[in-house]
């Protein structure tokens, strides 16, 4: 048998869950990374306090599907960042996702997409018709007014539009007369 490297063993043990104090363990290679380790994650969430799960920061085979792109990788570590009680840095965030530090700080400073430019444009006019029509419009006669004033839109971006702000369209009941009238 061959001796091992340290930084095989150092994996080995982070695999087992008894990783050495000397060094932390490799985050971007290990997928069941946990600060405590897992009985400590295990005994703290029988006690009620919240468990880390092991996915929060996986390895290289899971990096296909949250998208391959770059920007879908940076909307995924601004997500975990902002749950409470988060307990990787960012640094560790972005070297399991294979992205650079300065690259996720320029995608939080960057501005808007002329596409989200319209959208919020038309989310304005989308409020405002919304209201005009007393909560009754949904998305398709919300769609008609907007093309009655000359705004190209279809109905499933007006659909998305208005699911995103919460608006959702109340129609009116028929009155009926809630008392009873006494027979003679």
């Amino acid at each position: 048998m061959s001796a091992a490297s340290p930084k095989g063993e150092r994996l080995a043990a982070c695999r087992r869950g008894n990783a050495p104090d000397a060094s932390p363990p490799p985050v971007a290679r290990c997928r069941h990374y946990s600060p405590t380790g897992p009985r400590e994650a295990r005994r703290s969430s029988e006690a009620g306090a919240r468990r880390t799960p092991c996915w929060f920061i996986p390895g290289k085979k899971s990096l296909g599907h949250l998208g391959a792109g770059a920007v879908e990788r940076y909307e995924v570590i601004t997500q975990i960042k902002a749950q409470p009680a988060c307990p990787y840095s960012t640094v560790e965030l972005c070297s399991a996702r294979e992205v650079s530090r300065s690259g996720l700080y320029a995608h939080g400073q960057k501005a808007d997409g002329p596409r989200r430019q319209q959208d919020a444009s038309l989310t304005e006019q989308i409020d405002v018709l919304f209201l005009q029509s007393r909560r009754t419009y949904g998305c398709r006669r919300i769609c008609q007014g907007l093309r009655r004033q000359a705004v190209a839109c279809g109905t499933n971006r007006v659909r998305r539009l208005m699911r995103q702000r919460g608006l959702q369209a109340h129609q009116k009941r028929r009155f009926r007369p809630r008392t009873a009238r006494e027979p003679p």
